[in-house]
């Protein structure tokens, strides 16, 4: 499942669904907060997973990483349909924190797939 230098990713994978969990419980009262809080844990998880490289097929940390990137946009968009928050000052700053973190992990996933596909290109073997 995972690499063998990465064989506690498990654990962080517990961690992050435990984390999504508890997303009611940050103020019940604000969606914006909770939609921001969903970001900051799906966008902490894709930071980790772009710097481990962590699944044993390098596909699977592709599509860990990008499906992850499409939960945060998904999860962006839905705050279009929202009633306005009781705190919007704070929502935009951030949401906009949100947005330039989630573009470094966008550069350093596409950074690690190119760097994947130029070992495989150069040495002439699969790496996992």
């Amino acid at each position: 499942r995972f690499r063998a230098d990465a064989w506690w990713w498990g654990v962080i994978l517990i961690l992050r669904q435990a984390l999504v969990a508890f997303c009611y419980l940050v103020s019940p009262d604000d969606p914006y907060m909770q939609v921001t809080y969903l970001c900051t844990v799906f966008i902490l998880y894709n930071f980790g997973l772009a710097a481990m490289w962590p699944w044993r097929v390098q596909e699977m940390n592709v599509l860990d990483g990008v499906s992850m990137m499409l939960l945060v946009v998904l999860a962006l968009s839905s705050t279009a349909i929202m009633p306005e928050s009781p705190n919007p000052r704070a929502h935009e700053t951030i949401s906009t924190c949100v947005l330039f973190v989630l573009v470094g992990v966008m550069a350093l996933m596409s950074v690690q797939i190119v760097r994947k596909m130029l070992m495989n290109t150069l040495t002439g073997r699969q790496y996992h």
